[in-house]
């Protein structure tokens, strides 16, 4: 076995990634100033060793490409972990079919905007 620690949690896998790429503030991800947002440097202080479940590749592309000039920090994906994952929006066909009668498309993901829409009515 693995003696283990956790060291943390975020939001997402891009939280995720750039946690282990040692940044002080993953959650600050979005922001454009990579030091001042997210706290990250070329030299970090690694304080989170792994990321499990790291879904959706363009997140560890975008990753790749932002620290370019330090490829030190950047994580290296070890491989699946023993399983197949899908990405994607599952809903059962009869809640479906009884939203698409009524004009909404729940196939399309803007359509849960709840300040525009009511997908709420179609499910117990």
């Amino acid at each position: 076995g693995y003696e283990t620690v956790v060291s943390g949690e975020g939001e997402s896998s891009t939280t995720g990634l750039y946690a282990t790429a040692g940044c002080t503030n993953p959650d600050a991800y979005l922001e454009e100033d990579l030091a001042l947002g997210p706290g990250c440097s070329p030299d970090p202080d690694f304080q989170h060793n792994v990321a499990l479940e790291v879904w959706g590749e363009e997140k560890v592309a975008a990753l790749n490409e932002r620290f370019k000039d330090w490829p030190q920090v950047i994580p290296h994906n070890l491989g699946d972990i023993g399983y197949p994952g899908v990405e994607g929006l599952y809903i059962f066909h009869k809640q479906l079919q009884a939203a698409f009668a009524d004009g909404l498309m729940l196939e399309y993901y803007r359509q849960y905007n709840t300040s525009f829409y009511r997908p709420d009515v179609y499910f117990d």
